[in-house]
């Protein structure tokens, strides 16, 4: 899990919610482990003049990870299908797969699973021909749009 380091400039009596994905969280330097695409982290203390302050930064979790290759000819070595990594978070989105001439061989619709391929490496119920192939991940929320190649070796 990717962690992101936060520091405040606040006097005393430190505090940042929420408290289960920081470390340290009693200091003015923190580190923030998010698990969700967006996480709100709040930091409070005491200024050195007796005033309260408080302040919030949302930490975008960009943790979606497309595989580059995957190679679905069932030897069991690699990648057996074409998978997005913490796609589960996506919804509203829709993956397109692109043949070399630019032509949608396939069109699939959130929600994923982290279990589940996002593309098995075939089109019309065929095995699809070794070579790159392109995706569009478009999303209602923009944050998570994407695109890219994958190379489908078997």
């Amino acid at each position: 899990m990717k962690s992101v380091d936060l520091s405040v400039e606040f006097g005393t009596n430190l505090s940042w919610t929420p408290v289960e994905v920081i470390e340290n969280a009693n200091t003015n330097n923190v580190t923030v482990f998010p698990s969700e695409a967006f996480t709100d982290v709040v930091a409070e203390g005491t200024t050195t003049n007796g005033c309260v302050e408080t302040d919030t930064v949302t930490v975008v979790n960009n943790f979606l990870v497309p595989r580059r290759t995957f190679s679905p000819n069932g030897d069991g070595l690699g990648f057996e299908c074409w998978e997005i990594l913490n796609a589960r978070i996506l919804n509203g989105c829709t993956v397109y797969i692109f043949d070399s001439k630019g032509i949608v061989i396939q069109e699939l619709s959130s929600p994923f699973n982290d279990d589940n391929c996002i593309w098995d490496g075939t089109t019309q119920g065929r095995p699809a021909p070794e070579g790159v192939y392109y995706y569009v991940l478009k999303c209602e929320d923009t944050n998570f749009n994407r695109s890219g190649s994958i190379l489908l070796a078997r």
